[in-house]
């Protein structure tokens, strides 16, 4: 299977760490790990030996970049990506509009989710509306 494992920054935190931890084991049993990062990393980089390693370097901000969006689209069908991992954060937008239907999506959920929800009826639709995309939530 060809994995797209999608973190915020390829350095070691938390989530990065858990999913360069479950990327070896995959890349172990034979799978194909690409192993990428939206944001540019400041320091201590996770580059996984065996596994493509990119950043995309998006610039931190509320808006969708569609430029970064096109380049995430453009490595799942160079790659020909059977899975998209969505390790938290702003994996989560970038993952459900740049990667095509037929893909099944996993988002790890790192925050709360009352986080997300609140009394603004705009984003609670909105949070509706992206959940429904992915296959699975961890």
């Amino acid at each position: 299977m060809r994995i797209l494992q999608f973190v915020t920054r390829r350095q070691k935190r938390g989530a990065e760490i858990s999913a360069e931890i479950l990327s070896r084991e995959l890349m172990q049993r034979g799978h194909f790990i690409i192993w990428v990062g939206l944001y540019e990393h400041n320091e201590d980089v996770i580059n996984i030996e065996g596994a493509i390693n990119i950043d995309l370097n998006a610039r931190e901000s509320s808006m969708i970049s569609f430029q970064i969006l096109k380049k995430l689209r453009s490595i799942i069908n160079e790659y020909k990506i059977d899975l998209v991992k969505a390790n938290g954060s702003d994996t989560l937008k970038y993952a459900i509009l740049g990667t095509p239907a037929r893909i099944p999506i996993i988002y790890r959920n790192i925050s709360f989710i009352s986080f997300w929800l609140g009394k603004n009826i705009l984003k609670n639709l909105i949070y509706r509306i992206i959940v429904k995309r992915l296959n699975w939530v961890v």
